[in-house]
């Protein structure tokens, strides 16, 4: 079997299916649709012929713009898909590859057939009366829900956004631990809940907290695609310093975090006397 191309292959920390493919983000989604089996099969290295069977689907939304173009090349596509499919994600906020109109039909369709691509459904949206602020409720594409927060000031737009379907962390003061931990949110997840929500308001987000549902840290390698990701200035290009993660304290993760010299800051939540 071809192995997959380095780079891609190691950076496999937000993958959750468990069959035989090295796709990073992968899931047990197929990709037999016609067409499909070309961009999976140069990403992952299973052809026909040496009897690999393919089951799993790229999570485009959560690869970086090196391992995009990687992808894109190897599916003997011009550079310049790549950057067009990647400001289609994450500058344009499309939801669905049958936005990206200045892609050609037959890779829209390729990327149909070999990938996942993560848009989120909102479940329910609330706008308080007193101060504007809004609650969005979102449901994962698995069918789990999560809550997402958007507050104005006078200094731009900040959302709160989960990292995690529900938390192990057993926090007595905070009911995101009530029951337990579903799952780690992917990169995507995390980054869908600012897109959604900008895309909805028309409204520029310019602060991210990561604040809501869950324990940032306890999915520190998501976490930190989620980070880059989304100062990315191929992206939206919030600026690290308008970003905040907090944490209940985990701190071999946060001396990790430390060593990674982002310009993010990093917040404490303590509820004790002592």
């Amino acid at each position: 079997m071809r192995r997959p191309r380095k780079g891609i292959s190691e950076r496999r920390e937000f993958r959750q299916g468990s069959t035989g493919c090295e796709v990073p983000g992968g899931r047990n989604s197929g990709c037999e649709a016609a067409g499909g089996e070309h961009l999976c099969r140069e990403f992952c290295g299973l052809t026909a012929e040496n009897g690999g069977d393919c089951m799993e689907k790229t999570e485009i939304k959560s690869l970086y713009f090196e391992e995009l173009a990687e992808m894109v090349a190897a599916a003997g596509e011009k550079p310049f898909r790549a950057k067009q499919l990647y400001q289609w994600m994450h500058q344009k906020l499309a939801d669905d590859f049958d936005e990206m109109t200045n892609l050609p039909a037959s890779l829209r369709a390729e990327l149909s057939a070999a990938c996942e691509y993560v848009c989120l459904d909102l479940a329910d949206r609330r706008i308080s009366a007193a101060d504007g602020t809004e609650k969005y409720l979102f449901r994962l594409p698995d069918g789990n829900v999560i809550e997402s927060v958007l507050m104005r000031y006078h200094h731009g737009n900040s959302v709160c956004i989960s990292s995690q379907a529900g938390c192990r962390m057993g926090c007595r003061f905070c009911a995101s631990t009530i029951g337990g931990l579903t799952r780690n949110l992917l990169p995507s997840e995390m980054l869908d809940q600012v897109y959604r929500i900008q895309k909805i308001t028309g409204e520029r987000v310019s602060n991210v907290v990561v604040m809501g549902t869950g324990e940032p840290l306890d999915n520190y390698e998501n976490l930190l695609r989620f980070l880059r990701l989304l100062t990315d200035e191929r992206g939206l290009h919030i600026s690290q310093r308008n970003v905040t993660v907090s944490t209940c304290g985990l701190v071999e993760k946060i001396r990790a975090l430390a060593d990674e010299k982002l310009q993010i800051t990093l917040a404490l939540s303590l509820h004790a006397s002592s």
